[in-house]
């Protein structure tokens, strides 16, 4: 890795917007952040099922 550019750190990858990306008729959903950073294109990508996502919404409220 070249210190000159360092990926995003966790901060800046827990502010990036979030897209959600849908197959209609699929019960997978695409949960996805894009960052640019010093000119380096950087995407991070979840797929989840319907089941998976709802179980993540229910521990986060407690």
């Amino acid at each position: 890795m070249d210190p000159t550019y360092p990926p995003p750190t966790e901060q800046e990858w827990a502010a990036a917007e979030v897209q959600v990306i849908r197959i209609e008729g699929s019960p997978i959903i695409g949960l996805r952040k894009d960052i640019r950073k010093n000119d380096v294109p950087y995407v991070q990508t979840v797929w989840l099922t319907v089941p998976q996502l709802r179980g993540l919404a229910i521990e986060e409220t407690f």
